[in-house]
């Protein structure tokens, strides 16, 4: 059996836009994909409707339509939904305070298991 390490969020301060994924173990992108991609989503979640960023919540869509939930999308909605994503990675990955987080990681992660599933379903 595997110890399971979990984490908590912070959902006072801005979900996604916070260091993602501090008190996991390096090899946590290495784990089983739908549990990856959830704990992505978690992480992103921003419970109260009008702190909701665009950003973190479009990653957190993402994520769960990656980890083979039975919702699936349609071309327009995933292309804008990887668009708001590519947006994310670009900020995380060029921006110091993001020096040394794993944000770039999970967002790119998420990205490519999306876009997998994406042309497995045929709607790019």
């Amino acid at each position: 059996m595997t110890l399971q390490i979990n984490i908590t969020t912070d959902w006072d301060g801005t979900p996604g836009w916070e260091p993602l994924g501090v008190g996991l173990p390096e090899s946590f992108l290495e784990g089983e994909p739908a549990h990856v991609l959830a704990t992505i989503a978690m992480l992103c979640m921003q419970p109260r409707p009008k702190e909701v960023e665009p950003h973190p919540q479009a990653l957190a869509t993402l994520a769960l339509y990656a980890s083979g939930c039975a919702v699936t999308l349609s071309t327009r909605q995933f292309r804008r939904l990887e668009r708001t994503v590519l947006q994310y990675i670009d900020v995380v990955g060029g921006e110091d305070r993001f020096i040394g987080t794993k944000n770039r990681d999970f967002a790119s992660y998420v990205r490519n298991k999306a876009v997998e599933r994406a042309q497995r379903e045929k709607i790019i």
